[in-house]
């Protein structure tokens, strides 16, 4: 009886040393081990739509927040465009990513006091609107009109 409880104990106290804690999600502000402030992701997908920046960097973050949105993946998409500002403060589109990551989606349809101040910090003051920046490109305008249910953001034109 002694040696069944042994073994019991035992075999519990292997199989707790080897559970692993559950880590927590990533911050929308934490870093990579390589300093970005998104992690450039494999296979999930090729979507591609062109944005004026000067970074290929910039162009395949967004390309990839953009691609999270689609999935419904938006704390990590919020990240990649994040990064996008990052990588080139100028790039319009960047700022327009953050707004779509934290405005309403089907399936979270109300805006919590945390994403409306995330929203309020993403958007850039009219005097940094560059000069070289293109019209938003058609596919990417009829969302634009959920970002503006974000107060006090500031749509890129």
């Amino acid at each position: 009886m002694k040696s069944c409880i042994y073994g019991t104990l035992l075999t519990l106290l292997l199989v707790s040393s080897c559970a692993k804690k559950a880590e927590e999600p990533a911050r929308a502000d934490s870093k990579t081990n390589d300093g970005h402030l998104a992690p450039k992701l494999k296979n999930i997908g090729d979507l591609k739509a062109p944005i004026t920046t000067k970074s290929a960097d910039a162009q395949e973050y967004f390309n990839q927040g953009l691609t999270l949105v689609y999935g419904f993946n938006h704390a990590e998409a919020l990240r990649s465009f994040k990064e996008v500002a990052r990588l080139d403060p100028e790039c319009a589109m960047a700022y327009w990513g953050q707004a779509l990551a934290l405005a309403p989606n089907i399936n979270d349809p109300a805006i919590g006091p945390d994403r409306e101040q995330q929203g309020r910090g993403s958007g850039r003051p009219d005097r940094h609107r560059p000069s070289r920046c293109q019209p938003l490109p058609s596919h990417l305008a009829a969302s634009n009109a959920s970002a503006a249910a974000i107060p006090g953001f500031i749509a890129p034109t």
